[in-house]
């Protein structure tokens, strides 16, 4: 199923960590409604032995790291296997699209949590061929994000397997865009798994929500740099979020080729076409990239065969479900 938020549910998300370690696992796949301010919800988990549940919960406000203070906003149906809605207040809207809540299931033998899941839209890849040059290693990896607009903290929880050598250095950089390279902003914590939060400047922050941070894992093999994610900002899937129809680049609420056209002329720019309001409503083939790759997508999918429409948004009004470093203000033709 396609959603807008996932969890990964396991002990070692817990603060504390739980004594002896529990085995269980678990995932959650969530989808929101921010125009009904409504959080559906499937969780799963292999049922803890000898353990048994006595109390499962989505807790606020806290990012990768953090617990929650004060009482749980939700209560989760009972059993391992818990499919629901929470019709949730506004002021939870941000908190969960910026990755600051979590499911917690509490048990007999650990009652102040056995399995926890910080509940994210953030999710980037390790791979070699994301390193300036790239690497030819055999590893690779995944990595959440959380984040907390109001104070700059990153929550992140980051995993990678089959380095060739051994890690030296793992370390946020930045600002930069993928295939370039940039200062490295603060260290992380040495081992396969690394979960924490750092706290960002302003424009540090505001270059993760401009996918302008990248972490590169550096080990003995590869000192400058084995392996490579560039850090998925945050989307803005909010009722404010910049909507757009995808693919009608000259704002007249139709896509013909008069768009690809108009498209050529901002890249290629004369006297006519000077700049655009909106530079997703252009991103023809949603790569988070404006080039000539653009126009030619549109003109394939205008008369191409088969001719296959652009990605969503398109054929009507919405907000971008990708997270790229493009900006979007409303086209004044843009009819829902």
């Amino acid at each position: 199923q396609l959603v807008h938020l996932v969890a990964v549910l396991d002990p070692e998300q817990v603060i504390p960590l739980t004594t002896p370690p529990s085995t269980s696992r678990g995932y959650g796949l969530f989808t929101i409604d921010t125009a009904t301010n409504t959080l559906d919800y499937i969780i799963e988990y292999d049922p803890p032995t000898p353990s048994m549940e006595v109390a499962a919960h989505i807790h606020t406000d806290a990012t990768h790291g953090e617990n929650q203070v004060g009482v749980p906003p939700h209560t989760l149906p009972a059993g391992p296997l818990k499919v629901g809605s929470w019709n949730y207040d506004e002021s939870f809207e941000a908190i969960l699209l910026e990755g600051r809540s979590y499911v917690l299931v509490h048990t007999l033998s650990n009652p102040a949590g056995e399995m926890r899941g910080q509940i994210v839209s953030s999710i980037s890849i390790f791979d070699e061929g994301q390193v300036v040059p790239p690497t030819g290693s055999p590893g690779f990896g995944w990595g959440f994000c959380s984040l907390n607009s109001d104070t700059g903290v990153l929550g992140y929880d980051m995993e990678w397997r089959d380095l060739t050598g051994t890690e030296t250095i793992a370390a946020v950089h930045g600002p930069a865009p993928a295939g370039s390279g940039a200062p490295s902003i603060f260290n992380l914590p040495l081992g396969p798994r690394k979960l924490g939060n750092e706290t960002l400047s302003p424009d540090n922050m505001q270059a993760f929500l401009d996918c302008e941070l990248y972490v590169d894992l550096h080990t003995s093999t590869f000192a400058d740099g084995e392996i490579r994610a560039q850090l998925a900002p945050v989307p803005d899937l909010g009722p404010g979020a910049p909507v757009f129809e995808r693919g009608d680049c000259n704002g007249d609420d139709a896509y013909n080729i008069a768009d690809p056209i108009y498209l050529l002329a901002f890249l290629f720019p004369g006297p006519i076409i000077t700049g655009l309001g909106c530079f997703d409503v252009c991103d023809c083939n949603d790569d988070g990239t404006l080039n000539i790759a653009d126009a030619i997508f549109a003109l394939s999918s205008l008369f191409g065969l088969p001719a296959v429409p652009p990605p969503p948004p398109h054929g009507t009004c919405g907000i971008d479900p990708t997270a790229d470093g493009l900006d979007c203000a409303m086209p004044a033709t843009c009819t829902p």
